[in-house]
């Protein structure tokens, strides 16, 4: 019988962390991955869970109980399940798995550049307050942990640095994909897509992700209006699509409006046709403030879409200034200049090309399943 994971989450709601975990666990072969969410809320990924077969199991805590009311149960499931290590992702579960204190082997995951300065600009002085909360009991209690598995070299980087994690309890294992999905659309389905589409040469822009302030929607729109406005070719028309939910979806819509964008910028709400999408879109636009290693982005490069996207090092691990264009972090402005870019560029098959084989080498699922595995023994035999 295979050993058990048990991995902690938050929620299964859509997010990278959480894509990301169902396309690594449903390839496992010497590992059975069990999924315990703490919170209520949003589980959107769940049904796609269980149909790979992964196991989901819930506490069903309100957000914001206290960890002290949590515990208890979570020590019972643990108890019940006897798994082999617990693999905690996200904020609350990873806090959480630091308190257990039981003789398991305990791995947290570095997915996102949490205390980045650039976080600390956007928010309030009670929102940098509560931050420095946060990065005061991730790094006092970090010693809890016996491996953090960061999904990049950038993020190993500066957590090593920022919480004074020592070498030999880091791990880089990128993000994973399955090319062959991105590399075969279904050509029924992209159909159906274009015809949604009243003009069929109109240009379509896409972005996916949550729809959450540090992802750059905002700039994006800002800088959509601008390319508009700078365009001499009326019969050209150009469409933005946005894929994805978040707490900035009214917002971004207002906005569209006041710009009166709303016919050209679409919501397109969380989708299951990701393939089809990039295949129907003529170009991808990545404008994050920060991020962990972005799936979305090597999505876009095994679909062979032409990528703008923001000049932050995350992006940079995954992509080369001969693969895509890059514009200034946080800049409307720059993004406005290199959306136009985008469309006088004669090189694109080239870049596209190299982006292409760079994902399948170095973000093949396969082989990040592999490494995860082979991680999980190395630490239990430890």
């Amino acid at each position: 019988m295979n050993k058990r994971v048990l991995f902690l989450i938050d929620t299964l709601q859509t997010g990278g962390a959480e894509k990301s975990l169902l396309e690594i666990t449903s390839r496992f072969q010497n590992f059975k991955p069990i999924f315990l969410t703490i919170y209520q809320g949003d589980h959107a990924l769940e049904a796609t869970y269980q149909q790979v077969g992964l196991e989901v199991l819930h506490l069903n805590f309100p957000k914001g109980m206290d960890y002290k009311e949590i515990l208890p149960n979570l020590r019972a499931f643990v108890s019940a399940l006897q798994p082999a290590l617990i693999h905690a992702s996200l904020f609350h579960s990873e806090m959480l798995s630091r308190k257990l204190n039981l003789d398991i082997p305990i791995i947290n995951s570095l997915v996102n550049n949490s205390y980045h300065p650039r976080r600390y600009q956007t928010l309030t002085w009670k929102g940098k307050l509560a931050l420095l909360r946060v990065y005061l009991l991730d790094r006092i209690t970090k010693n809890k942990v016996d491996l953090f598995i960061a999904n990049s070299t950038y993020m190993a980087k500066v957590h090593q640095k920022s919480l004074k994690i020592a070498p030999d309890k880091l791990k880089v294992i990128h993000r994973g994909r399955d090319s062959k999905i991105f590399e075969n659309p279904d050509h029924k389905k992209l159909k159906q897509i274009r015809n949604q589409v009243p003009n069929p040469e109109t240009k379509i822009f896409l972005n996916i992700g949550r729809l959450i302030a540090r992802k750059g929607q905002e700039e994006l729109i800002l800088a959509f209006d601008q390319l508009l406005k700078s365009q001499n070719n009326f019969s050209q028309t150009y469409n933005l699509w946005f894929v994805g939910k978040g707490d900035q979806q009214d917002h971004l819509q207002n906005l569209a409006q006041s710009l009166k964008l709303q016919d050209q910028v679409i919501f397109l709400g969380d989708r299951k046709d990701i393939p089809e999408l990039l295949a129907a879109a003529d170009y991808f636009v990545f404008p994050s403030h920060y991020e962990g290693l972005p799936g979305a982005l090597i999505e876009a490069m095994m679909a062979k879409v032409p990528i703008i996207a923001s000049d932050i090092p995350e992006n940079k691990e995954c992509l080369s200034s001969d693969m895509a264009l890059f514009h200034q972090v946080r800049n409307p402005n720059d993004l406005a200049k290199q959306l136009q870019a985008a469309l006088t560029a004669q090189d694109w098959p080239k870049r596209t090309s190299l982006a292409h084989a760079f994902a399948c080498e170095h973000f093949d699922i396969e082989k990040i399943a592999q490494s995860y595995e082979e991680t999980y023994a190395q630490l239990i035999r430890g």
